[in-house]
């Protein structure tokens, strides 16, 4: 609804999804550095910035959505 609104073609609707789930999954990220302990917030940082995580990002795929819900479930525990 959000791309016919704004008049959008398809490839332009492929892009604005795709940085809306970057931020998305990026906050999702920050969210589990933030609550993970103090000691293992740099690991955090370094997994979350493994090239294949910033690779999947941006994609379509539910890939990086699982992931960063992984990050966020175990810095929970």
């Amino acid at each position: 609804f959000i791309a016919a609104s704004l008049d959008l073609s398809i490839y332009q609707t492929y892009y604005f999804l795709s940085f809306i789930k970057f931020i998305f999954c990026f906050l999702i990220f920050y969210l589990a550095i933030r609550l993970a302990p103090a000691a293992l917030q740099w690991g955090y940082v370094f997994f979350s910035l493994l090239p294949m995580n910033i690779f999947l990002l941006p994609s379509l795929s539910p890939d990086s959505f699982i992931i960063s819900l992984g990050f966020l479930v175990v810095s929970l525990a």
